[in-house]
């Protein structure tokens, strides 16, 4: 019987993932070819949930989950973790929180779950087009995605609505927090509702109805517009992070 030919080494530089998903936060690590290395650290929590069909997050405590899930995958790197090459981070889709000038969120984190906006989807189909809304953003109006959320936080409370400087995805919050820089790649973008997937601009009509321009939400960039340099508090717990490029969520 021929033998088995001896696994490949793990091709550098290596990859570390960062997946925070709705019950989840993953880190993991891959080598140059894409393979696993069989290394994973995993923090598991649950949302808040109201019984008129609330379903929130806490960002610092997803913020703490993420950094733990970190923590322990570069321990169990050890001295392997100097071989990190980039940072690849995917979020889940969908979710909204409101951020103030000095950065830190104003509001909870808002799950695609959450169906308390369903009257504000009424409200927005007597308002718009929606046949030509879907046609530009490949959205329809439906709790899951942003219009309609927004619409009805800015009804609940609009001097809260009009204190937020701008609106994010935990993905484009988590990497303001890391870096001190805010920006959407045209991945996430394309599941708020909000964009418009044939100019690749955030969409003006949906906007207006919302009383928001583009200042509102974090500028657009494609996956190769990397953040590096990490703030100082985060520098100094993983130095093998703190230079290499974090792609865009």
């Amino acid at each position: 019987m021929a033998s088995m030919p001896a696994p490949r080494a793990a091709e550098s530089p290596l990859v570390v993932g960062l997946d925070v998903g709705s019950s989840s936060v993953r880190a993991l690590a891959f080598d140059a070819d894409g393979r696993s290395l069989g290394l994973e650290c995993q923090r598991d929590y649950e949302p808040t949930t109201t019984p008129d069909g609330g379903v929130e997050m806490e960002p610092e405590r997803l913020l703490g989950l993420a950094g733990e899930a970190l923590d322990g995958l570069l321990a169990d790197l050890g001295g392997r973790a100097a071989g990190v090459g980039a940072v690849a981070v995917s979020t889940f889709w969908h979710t909204l929180l409101g951020v103030g000038g000095d950065g830190r969120a104003r509001t909870p984190l808002y799950s695609w779950a959450d169906t308390r906006s369903a009257a504000a989807v009424e409200r927005l189909r007597a308002r718009l087009d929606e046949k030509a809304y879907h046609a530009r953003t490949g959205c329809v109006l439906h709790t899951s995605y942003l219009p309609a959320r927004l619409l009805w936080l800015a009804e609940r409370d609009r001097a809260g609505f009009a204190a937020v400087r701008r609106w994010l995805s935990f993905g484009e919050y988590l990497q303001l927090r890391l870096f001190g820089d805010v920006r959407c790649s045209i991945s996430m973008a394309s599941g708020t509702g909000l964009f418009d997937q044939h100019a690749l601009v955030w969409d003006a009509p949906i906007l207006e109805a919302l009383g928001l321009t583009p200042d509102h939400l974090a500028p657009l960039v494609d996956l190769d517009a990397a953040f590096r340099g990490l703030r100082p508090e985060f520098d100094g717990r993983w130095p093998a992070l703190a230079r290499v490029p974090w792609l865009p969520a």
